[in-house]
């Protein structure tokens, strides 16, 4: 997983992974407990274990998956697709 700072405090998550507690934690701290997660972008269309779990933890972010994520988990509402 990649966390993206962008200006004026926000950041993108490229791809997720399973947040153990002391890495959501540092993740809680960086994001303000999410409200500065602005986006979710899912490139790997078989990185995707983890992805509902995060989902939940971070629901208002917009997640953009692959064409395989945007079918394979239809709760997420998707903002997008990561393909053209």
């Amino acid at each position: 997983m990649s966390v993206v700072e962008l200006p004026d405090n926000k950041y993108i998550v490229i791809d997720t992974v399973t947040l153990e507690p002391e890495l959501k934690q540092s993740l809680d701290t960086l994001t303000d407990r999410g409200k500065n997660l602005v986006a979710v972008l899912c490139v790997h269309p078989l990185h995707s274990l983890s992805l509902n779990a995060f989902y939940h933890m971070y629901p208002n972010a917009k997640y953009y998956g692959c064409p395989r994520h945007l079918e394979k988990f239809k709760n997420i509402q998707w903002a997008g697709s990561t393909n053209r």
